[in-house]
């Protein structure tokens, strides 16, 4: 019983940590990126390059996903988070 109460605690914060890591992307993006290219460019470069920085993240996560690698889904996390500006 008590490994069962183990793996719901490890999947919670495993989940968090996720969740997070999606959100700092989401953080950070916006105000440095978007902004500086929103009042340069327009609103469709700015869209451009968000869709491009969000399949750059969805391409980081394949491999990531393969090697079952931690930190490597947490930073194909991150770019997809920023990816959404």
């Amino acid at each position: 019983m008590h490994c069962i109460g183990m793996c719901e605690h490890l999947r919670r914060y495993v989940y968090l940590n996720i969740s997070n890591t999606n959100r700092c992307g989401y953080l950070i993006a916006p105000p440095i990126v978007s902004y500086w290219v929103l009042t340069r460019f327009g609103w469709r470069c700015c869209f451009i390059i968000g869709l491009l920085v969000l399949s750059t993240g969805n391409l980081i996560f394949w491999p990531a996903g393969l090697m079952i690698s931690a930190p490597g889904i947490m930073v194909s996390y991150l770019v997809v988070g920023c990816g959404k500006i």
